[in-house]
């Protein structure tokens, strides 16, 4: 879809995971998109702001946490390097909902083929939605080499340090006055 805004872009992204969600709950298509619109004017006031509609939303579903709080890294646009999402990863934020939002078990096996984007969607991906939302404070990173791991870390940290939709829905989540926070701590 062309969207003349990424207003309206970050506006349909909210309305469309929002239908979604009713639909996985068991409404009709009609009845999800007539939940999603009345929610939407409900919350008009705070859509993307600090604890907002779609901070509320992204607690929930890891698809549309990627889709809108990542999305220079998910989602297709002139100014960056983003690639079309498949089904695969689609697959996998609903493997990662049911096992860290619905705990509905605690351990997964993946083996998925090199470019899969499994260290983006599992490693990044879910680490900063877990530690945004506080279900996670420590996570343990390991690499093929320490430098792996280290450039993790700074991936993890730079989206909370300069991610405008993250800083605008959450507010400031690195405090380096009262916490250490450097790369091997």
């Amino acid at each position: 879809m062309n969207f003349k805004t990424e207003e309206e872009q970050n506006r349909y992204l909210l309305f469309y995971y929002l239908s979604k969600t009713f639909i996985d709950a068991g409404a009709t298509e009609e009845e999800a998109e007539q939940k999603a619109s009345e929610m939407i004017l409900k919350n008009a006031n705070n859509l993307f702001g600090y604890h907002g509609l779609a901070y509320s939303l992204g607690k929930i579903s890891l698809e549309f946490f990627c889709m809108y709080f990542l999305q220079n890294t998910f989602l297709p646009k002139e100014s960056n390097v983003a690639r079309e999402v498949s089904e695969v990863h689609k697959e996998l934020w609903k493997e990662l909902d049911d096992m860290f939002v619905n705990d509905s078990y605690d351990k997964l096996e993946l083996a998925m083929p090199r470019g899969a984007a499994k260290t983006t969607v599992c490693d990044f991906a879910l680490s900063v939605q877990q530690h945004a939302y506080g279900s996670s404070i420590y996570t343990l990173v390991c690499g093929r080499t320490e430098q792996d791991a280290v450039e993790f870390i700074a991936q993890t940290r730079q989206a909370f340090e300069e991610n405008q939709y993250i800083i605008k829905s959450f507010g400031n989540l690195i405090d380096t006055r009262n916490f250490t926070v450097n790369k091997l701590e």
